[in-house]
């Protein structure tokens, strides 16, 4: 098992303190998102110490709310650019060498897909070789199905990678396959897989407690327990009382047989 949790599911506290959270209830490691540091100014030098305190494995989520890498304007793409080239740089500080980023949306309507992604491939390249230059390594991630969206399946994201750099890899997120669709097969067919966001998804609604949607019990114990890549459990709970991480661990104790503890007082040291 290489699960980790992803910081975004303790929003309320900053990430070195989501790193003894993490290592106290028993995952391997945190997803540490650009977004949290910045929010809460946590300084590097922390991060970093909890992370050789407790030697957990860090990856990373670059900045992704409010910016669009193949926006029909100009300044921000351009703005967009920075702000991952940006989150590459404190990856790389904090020693997680595997940055997850968004791709663009359209602006506009389906018949300017073409457009848009050749904007893409352009800002993509861009990161790639700076990804390079600086040592880590660019995972994309295939998104929802969603009106402006249209890295959404296999076709998609395979063409873009091949587009791409062979250093530039993919993170699936279970939570964007449709649930009509065979997740499985789903993730069979997309090249270059290195990471698996998990959590479970709504007709309505994305990224809920593990339980609370309908993503199969036996796809997620394959995904978790099979697989060799980085799995992160996913979500946002800003919540002090954790009730959307405890819901997300019940499942993962009480399905999957997993030794994952809720958040209490008693098995986490309050500050």
């Amino acid at each position: 098992m290489n699960l980790l949790l992803s910081s975004t599911l303790c929003w309320q506290h900053s990430v070195d303190r989501v790193i003894e959270i993490a290592n106290d209830l028993g995952f391997e490691g945190v997803e540490v998102w650009a977004e949290q540091v910045w929010f809460h100014r946590t300084p590097i030098n922390q991060i970093i110490e909890a992370k050789e305190k407790y030697n957990v494995k860090l990856t990373f989520h670059a900045a992704s709310w409010d910016l669009n890498l193949c926006a029909l304007n100009e300044g921000i793409r351009q703005q967009s650019i920075n702000e991952v080239e940006k989150s590459m740089l404190l990856a790389r500080e904090i020693g997680a060498l595997n940055v997850t980023v968004h791709p663009g949306k359209r602006t506009l309507t389906e018949s300017w897909t073409q457009w848009h992604y050749d904007q893409l491939v352009t800002s993509f390249s861009s990161l790639a070789q700076f990804a390079s230059n600086i040592g880590v390594e660019m995972s994309i991630e295939q998104m929802e199905h969603e009106k402006k969206e249209f890295i959404i399946d296999a076709r998609s994201i395979n063409e873009l990678i091949n587009d791409l750099p062979s250093t530039v890899k993919v993170t699936f997120d279970i939570a964007h396959v449709p649930l009509e669709k065979d997740i499985l097969q789903y993730y069979s067919q997309i090249e270059r897989i290195n990471k698996i966001h998990v959590s479970d998804v709504t007709h309505s609604k994305y990224h809920v407690p593990l339980g609370s949607g309908g993503v199969q019990v036996e796809t997620l114990l394959y995904m978790i327990m099979e697989n060799q890549h980085p799995v992160i459990l996913e979500g946002f709970d800003q919540n002090e009382g954790f009730s959307n991480l405890n819901k997300n661990v019940r499942f993962l104790r009480d399905k999957l047989n997993l030794s994952i503890k809720e958040v209490t007082s008693e098995n986490i040291s309050y500050k």
